[in-house]
C-alpha cells in the first residue's frame, strides 16, 4: 500500500517587519520616532557623528543639530571636542527625527569626530533609516581616524512628495 499523503500545509501569515533594535536604543537614550529617522550606533567609546544632507542642500550634524530642513539631533553620544560629554558608553547612539521631512533625496555620512579615537583605527557602526510605512533599513559601516566631517556617504534614500 502505498504511504499516507502529508498533512496539507499550513500557510504562515506574514509576521510584520521588526523594528531595528537600535531604535529600541536610541529611544532608551530620550530619542524621539517621526515620520523620518536616522539613527547612528556603535559599540565602542569613540565618538562618531551622524551627518544627514537634506534635500535642499543644508546638512543636518553636529554643528546644526535643529533645523536643518525641519530635522534634529536629539541624542549624541561619547561627544568630544569642547564640550565633552559626561560619561562614555560602550552602546552609543545618535538620532535625527523630522516630524515633517521635506520630499527628495537624504545622503547619510558618518565620522569619527574631532580626531577623538579612543580605540584605533576606528568603529563598526549601523545606519538605521525608519521611513513611515516602510520596514527599517540598516546599513553597516566602518568609520576611520582622520577622515574630515561630514565623512563619507554610507546611505542614501528619497522621500517621496506628500
Amino acid at each position: 500500500a502505498p504511504p499516507p499523503p502529508p498533512p496539507p500545509r499550513r500557510e504562515q501569515p506574514p509576521r510584520p517587519p521588526q523594528p531595528s533594535p537600535d531604535a529600541e536604543r536610541a529611544a532608551r537614550a530620550g530619542g524621539r520616532t517621526g515620520r523620518l529617522q536616522v539613527i547612528l550606533a556603535w559599540e565602542d567609546t569613540n565618538d562618531l557623528d551622524l551627518y544627514v544632507a537634506c534635500p535642499d542642500g543644508q546638512v543636518l550634524g553636529p554643528d546644526n543639530s535643529r533645523g536643518a530642513c525641519g530635522g534634529r539631533i536629539d541624542v549624541d553620544a561619547n561627544r568630544g571636542g569642547p564640550n565633552p560629554a559626561p560619561g562614555l558608553t560602550r552602546t552609543p547612539v545618535e538620532n535625527a527625527v523630522w516630524d515633517r521631512p521635506p520630499p527628495g533625496r537624504y545622503r547619510v555620512h558618518v565620522n569619527a569626530c574631532c580626531g577623538v579615537v579612543r580605540q584605533m583605527p576606528g568603529s563598526a557602526f549601523r545606519i538605521t533609516i525608519r521611513q513611515e510605512g516602510q520596514p527599517d533599513r540598516v546599513v553597516p559601516g566602518y568609520a576611520r581616524a582622520g577622515t574630515s566631517p561630514p565623512g563619507p556617504m554610507v546611505a542614501e534614500f528619497t522621500v517621496p512628495p506628500r
